[in-house]
């Protein structure tokens, strides 16, 4: 069994392509702005303070905020081997590949209306991860589903094909509640257990195609 795939439905997604330095350095400090009023945790310590234009591949944030309580960043850089092996000797809590049953994918419609679950799976030891099929790697799409409760029935996507290597670094992640303005009546998926709410953070790296995506997810 693998890492449970799953993509976003309905949700507000800044995705930015032939993106420069510029671009992606505002739509970061946005982003971390927001989170500031909406989380009680820092979950972009580990970005880059900014970019270089020739280094960016790919980067989408999808900022919270009162209604939605769920929010991901994603920046994507082409990297040297010797800046790729000095992120890789840092602390991790966690590191595997992606492939690895023990990680599920945290997705705005996995949280509020269990898509694709495994029923069977339990997730109390697992690690939670933001979703790295959203991310553009430039190697192309692949078929998918994503289920929508307004029409209850699954409507054909695509989602991105992701590198065949990718590693997954875990820097940090919890369970818990950490909004500031707590959102107890927000649909929830209860197959989840403690991991209904949470933030994780971290780093997908593939050596083969000199790729660092530093990622985050919190709900």
């Amino acid at each position: 069994m693998k890492a449970v795939n799953i993509l976003f439905s309905f949700v507000i997604l800044a995705q930015i392509y032939g993106c420069n330095q510029a671009q992606v350095d505002n739509e970061l400090q946005k982003t971390k702005d927001v989170f500031k009023r909406e989380y009680s945790i820092d979950i972009h310590t580990h970005f880059p303070n900014n970019v270089i234009n020739d280094h960016i591949v790919n980067a989408n944030f999808n900022r919270p905020d009162s209604f939605s309580y769920y929010g991901s960043s994603f920046i994507t850089l082409k990297m040297q081997e010797a800046d790729i092996n000095e992120i890789t000797k840092r602390k991790f809590v966690y590191k595997s590949n992606l492939n690895n049953d023990l990680l599920f994918i945290i997705s705005s419609s996995l949280v509020k209306d269990c898509e694709k679950i495994d029923t069977a799976k339990s997730y109390e030891n697992a690690f939670p991860i933001a979703n790295i099929y959203s991310v553009d790697f430039n190697l192309g799409e692949t078929p998918d589903s994503v289920y929508i409760p307004e029409g209850n029935k699954f409507y054909p996507i695509e989602k991105y094909v992701v590198p065949d290597d990718m590693e997954i670094y875990i820097i940090s992640f919890s369970s818990g509640n950490y909004w500031i303005n707590k959102h107890y009546n927000q649909q929830r998926c209860s197959f989840i257990g403690k991991y209904r709410n949470g933030y994780s953070y971290g780093y997908a790296i593939s050596k083969k195609y000199s790729y660092v995506t530093y990622w985050a997810v919190a709900w």
